[in-house]
């Protein structure tokens, strides 16, 4: 719990992903109160060849250098999605855990999640395309499930809902990417901390996001992402792994450029709303006694 001094976390903030979730990290990592280790993501509670290791190998890991701070936290947007991972923090974390949700337009999210993917030469199809084979490529394995996941991320009452199995509603807080990280940001920040139960204080809400970006050189993309002679190559002339990352997401950095198209149709978003999305965000709206009219009223 918030108060007392842990190696573990107390809190999660578990998505959506391409939600604003960088965001809050960027922000929260300043509070002198609050522990987040440096890594956003851990990837322990939904990856099982990470969770068989054990939960003290997950405190050695991610939380070694913890001390002194009353809120220990993870932001890991994949948590909110993978099935076993509420059962999982309830077993080896207890029953008091907090939990931060930003939910954003389903269809907009889909969208920049599809950018993301396509940026990183992992998408080859349309959006449209892409979202009709979502269904047959997620169901052939782990790797497609977090990379295709256009829709299935988006049903948010289905996926709050199996918190609710395992957690109060009193313990989550909920936020609209929307109405309180794309505006309102500094209101924001001080409900998270009052959330967390640490002090109220000014924190830096200029830092980095993540905004749609696309290659310059699809080529030299391709290069980074595939196994070619080259990558070979570069295995043997720098041979340590860390600063092999390292390398690779400098160049990644270097070659992107702000999307030229980062927005969706309005039309195309309406039928992706209708189509797939309606009904969850009606059982949304009564869940958290909210007003999102504004996802699909043009």
């Amino acid at each position: 719990m918030p108060g007392e001094t842990v190696a573990l976390p107390n809190f999660f903030c578990v998505g959506a992903q391409k939600a604003g979730t960088t965001t809050l990290f960027n922000i929260l990592r300043q509070h002198p109160d609050i522990y987040l280790p440096s890594n956003k993501e851990a990837w322990f509670f939904h990856k099982d060849d990470k969770y068989k290791k054990g939960i003290s190998w997950y405190e050695k890991e991610y939380f070694s250098k913890c001390s002194v701070e009353r809120a220990v936290g993870e932001i890991s947007p994949d948590y909110m999605y993978f099935e076993k991972v509420p059962e999982r923090i309830r077993r080896d974390l207890g029953k008091n855990i907090r939990f931060i949700f930003i939910l954003r337009n389903p269809a907009d999210r889909a969208y920049s999640h599809y950018l993301m993917t396509v940026f990183r030469g992992i998408e080859r199809e349309l959006f449209d395309r892409a979202i009709i084979l979502e269904k047959e490529r997620i169901e052939r394995g782990f790797w497609e499930k977090i990379h295709f996941s256009y829709v299935t991320r988006g049903k948010y009452y289905e996926q709050i809902s199996r918190y609710l199995r395992y957690f109060p509603k009193k313990q989550m807080l909920f936020l609209i990417f929307e109405e309180n990280i794309k505006t309102n940001i500094n209101f924001t920040i001080g409900e998270v901390l009052n959330f967390l139960e640490v002090n109220n204080i000014e924190l830096n809400t200029n830092v980095n996001r993540n905004p749609a970006v696309e290659p310059r050189s699809k080529y030299l993309r391709d290069i980074i992402r595939q196994t070619n002679p080259i990558k070979r190559v570069s295995r043997a002339i720098i041979p340590f792994p860390s600063i092999r990352s390292w390398v690779r997401k400098f160049i990644e950095k270097l070659n992107q450029q702000r999307c030229s198209v980062s927005s969706l149709d309005p039309s195309l978003k309406m039928r992706i709303i209708n189509d797939y999305f309606m009904d969850d965000i009606k059982k949304l709206e009564k869940l958290l006694e909210r007003d999102l009219s504004f996802w699909y009223m043009y």
